[in-house]
């Protein structure tokens, strides 16, 4: 949410009650952040305040983050970018270290691009989809004949390049996902230091099924290493 000042005024409209909605009787909702750009260190909209501080009474488990900014909009932009990330990072992807490096706000090295916000949400979305499918697919214990794949997939790997794909087929519930996420597991467990590409495909109409998607994810990972 973005509340700006320059409006004076905050009627009793649809939007405020979505507000209402969102913020006050929605207690149980998904975390939220709201953005308030302030004009001369305060609000000069006294419906705004009010929301505000009504958020800020009721916000006894953290659920909404305020972040109340003058100045710069690019200043604004990072603090709502590392706020964000830091939600997705602790609320729905449930990594317990979210501690994020500081830096001084307004330098060029604290300062990202917009299309490389893009990339991060976009990456930690994706990534959430991918964990989701990799955990539903590694959770059978079922490994009957899988050991001579096992052996092909290490001769691929290890074999020098160039050097033609292993090609596994097989109708749906062959079992095609549990034996590659079955092989990662063991690499992972033997070789924990190894960048490991993978890729599972969900739904058919899902970002996970597009050709552009999974080759800008793939290079987000050799890119962050």
């Amino acid at each position: 949410m973005h509340c700006n000042p320059r409006k004076a005024h905050f009627p009793r409209s649809f939007l405020w009650e979505d507000c209402e909605e969102a913020f006050l009787k929605n207690t149980e909702g998904k975390p939220r952040l709201i953005y308030h750009l302030l004009e001369d260190g305060k609000a000069t909209s006294d419906s705004v305040q009010q929301l505000i501080e009504q958020v800020s009474n009721l916000n006894t488990t953290s659920k909404a983050k305020i972040i109340g900014h003058s100045g710069d909009p690019a200043e604004g932009l990072y603090k709502a970018y590392i706020c964000v990330e830091k939600i997705v990072k602790q609320d729905i992807l449930g990594f317990e270290n979210t501690d994020l490096e500081t830096t001084e706000l307004g330098s060029e090295d604290s300062m990202a691009d917009e299309d490389d916000l893009g990339d991060v949400l976009w990456d930690i979305h994706d990534e959430q989809e991918q964990m989701e499918m990799f955990q539903q697919a590694s959770s059978s214990a079922q490994e009957l004949g899988f050991e001579k794949y096992y052996q092909r997939l290490n001769d691929l790997v290890a074999a020098p390049a160039p050097i033609p794909p292993l090609l596994v087929s097989g109708g749906p519930g062959s079992g095609k996902s549990l034996l590659l996420s079955k092989w990662i597991q063991l690499q992972q467990s033997t070789a924990p230091g190894t960048l490991i590409l993978s890729h599972f495909v969900g739904r058919p109409k899902s970002s996970s099924a597009e050709a552009a998607s999974i080759i800008k994810r793939l290079m987000l990972k050799v890119e962050g290493g």
